[in-house]
Formats: structure tokens, sequence, C-alpha cells
């Protein structure tokens, strides 16, 4: 008899992950998102068939699960400027419509979605990394931007719903082999139950450090993807693309693409903002974050008729702009 599996995803843990497994892809494209589901699930297959030997991988498929939540669409104010802002149009909400858009269209796929919720009595936190150059003083209060703070979002409903269809798919044995892309340990009861019932259950942390409770639960920790190239360090955790020092001359390079890119469009002008070219290069928002470096490449390529459009007091932080006259050659 031919076995069948079921692969569940965990959206919000694949999704923070996918840029460490899978540098390649444009993570904030719906699209190629979407193709990384599609090789994750097909990778998995393949090495199914490596035992099974069917003639074609999807005879061994059940169904993919991709769990997520509605992207949050209210309305609110910015905590330091006190701007509106309307959720529903921001990028990570278009980029959450467009992706649930995409996988809707793979056949075999079903997306599970829970709800957002706002904290209503604390909306909005510090980001850890900001709060962390508060308390050594590197940064002063009157610095802080919107940007550097987070809404207090919650998932609700999502994790309940990853262990339902675990024990729904188990007990109507519409699966033997059940595949679980996460690395959250709270899915061990879900897992237990799989096993007793004689569900061969998987564990997909996408390289991910788990939990000695979570792999004593499971039958194999196999992965879809490729290791990475970092190595672990010596906490057998991954470490985090957005912690790796960044070099003057990736400043720079970036920063010299955003000018071309400007002068290519005919724009008198471009304005470079520090925050943004790190978030761009990469190590930022994080805790070895390179922004007085990010900041002297900027002011290292002023000439005549670039001016400072705004700088923090201490002249080196996310909110430094810088306005550069195009062309550059002139």
């Amino acid at each position: 008899m031919t076995s069948r599996t079921a692969i569940l995803i965990d959206g919000g843990f694949f999704l923070k992950r996918l840029p460490v497994v899978r540098p390649d892809v444009i993570h904030h494209d719906p699209e190629a998102v979407t193709k990384a589901v599609q090789d994750l699930e097909t990778s998995h297959l393949d090495q199914l068939n490596r035992v099974y030997r069917v003639p074609h991988r999807n005879r061994l498929h059940y169904r993919t699960f991709f769990y997520d939540a509605t992207p949050y669409e209210q309305k609110a104010h910015k905590p330091v400027s006190n701007e509106p802002l309307n959720f529903a149009a921001t990028k990570q909400a278009r980029f959450r419509r467009e992706l649930f858009r995409a996988l809707h269209r793979i056949p075999n796929l079903a997306v599970r979605l829970g709800e957002v919720k706002k904290d209503s009595n604390n909306p909005w936190v510090l980001k850890s990394w900001v709060r962390e150059d508060l308390l050594k003083g590197r940064r002063s209060p009157e610095e802080l931007t919107d940007d550097d703070f987070s809404p207090a979002f919650r998932q609700k409903g999502v994790d309940m719903r990853i262990g339902l269809d675990i024990a729904s798919i188990t007990l109507k044995k519409q699966a033997d082999i059940i595949i679980l892309v996460s690395g959250d340990a709270d899915f061990v009861p879900a897992a237990k139950l799989a096993r007793r019932e004689g569900v061969k259950f998987i564990l997909d942390p996408l390289w991910h450090h788990i939990s000695d409770d979570l792999q004593e639960h499971v039958d194999h920790l196999r992965s879809g993807f490729s290791r990475p190239e970092d190595k672990e360090n010596k906490s057998g955790k991954l470490p985090n693309t957005g912690d790796r020092p960044m070099k003057r001359e990736n400043f720079r390079e970036a920063m010299l693409k955003q000018l071309a890119r400007a002068e290519g469009r005919g724009a008198p002008y471009v304005e470079v903002t520090s925050g943004k070219l790190h978030r761009q290069v990469g190590g930022y928002p994080g805790t070895n974050h390179r922004m007085p470096v990010c900041c002297e490449v900027m002011y290292a390529e002023m000439r005549d008729g670039d001016r400072v459009v705004s700088a923090p007091p201490k002249g080196k932080g996310a909110t430094l702009t810088i306005r550069y006259r195009l062309p550059r050659n002139s």
C-alpha cells in the first residue's frame, strides 16, 4: 500500500527562516516565496520517493497546509510622529494578501488562516535592539523615531489550527506520514498523538535549533532545503544573517547603486536615509548593526551641492538623511 503524506507548514516560521535557508529567494516577492513553498514540498516528496519508489512523487502526496494569519487591517497613529497609519496599506499587509492569493493557486495546497490582534493597552513596543541601545547609552530618547517601535501584534488561532489538523489527519487516517515545518515545541502533544496512532512524524525545522523535548517526540529530523553555508555556532543555533557584520564597501556599493538608479531616471537629486540603506544591505535592525559605519560612508560620499537634510543629535544614527545632487559626474 502506498503511503500518503501531509505537509504542514507553519507560515510565520517559514517566512522568518526563508532568508537564512534560501538567500537566493526574494523574500518580499509573493511569487518567489510561493515558488519556495513548492520547492520545499517537492524536495520532501522526492526524499520519500527514494524509499517508496512510486511512479511519480505526487502519488505520495495527500495535501500541503500553509498556516498563517490574516494581516491586521485597522487604522492607528504612529507612536512618535502621531501620523495616521492604515495597516491595510502597509507593505507587509499587501505582501500577505498577495502571498495567500498565490498559494491558493497551488494544487493540493490549503491555506489555513488565524487572525492578528493588537494589544489595546500597549499598542506599540520598543524593538529589542533599540532598547539595548538606549540602556547602553548609544542613543538618547530624543533620537527615537517611528521606525524604532513595532506594533504589539499577536497571532491567534494559528497554532490551534495546526494542532487540530494533526489530530484530524491522524484520527481520520487521511495520511500515514506527517511532515511538520516548524520549530515550536508547543506541537509536542499533537506529535505524540500522531505517533501513538501509528503515523510517522517528520519534523523539518529548516536547520534551526530545536529543543530536546521536541526532538524526542518525532521520528525523523529532515529538511527540504540544503544546509545554509553558515556554520552552527557553539550553542547549536544558526547565526541570524541580520547580525552579520557589514563592511564599509558593502554600504558604499549599495549606496552607489541607489544613486545610479535615480540618475538613470533623470532625477535631479536623491535622498538617502541611513536606516533604509542599512536595511537594504542587511544587519539592521539587529544587535550587531554597523550604523556608525553606514553614516560615515554617507558623509564621505558628499560633494559640493550635497546637503544634510536631517541628522540625529550625535550625527550618526538611523535618521541621518543626505540629499545628493545628480548627476554625480557634473
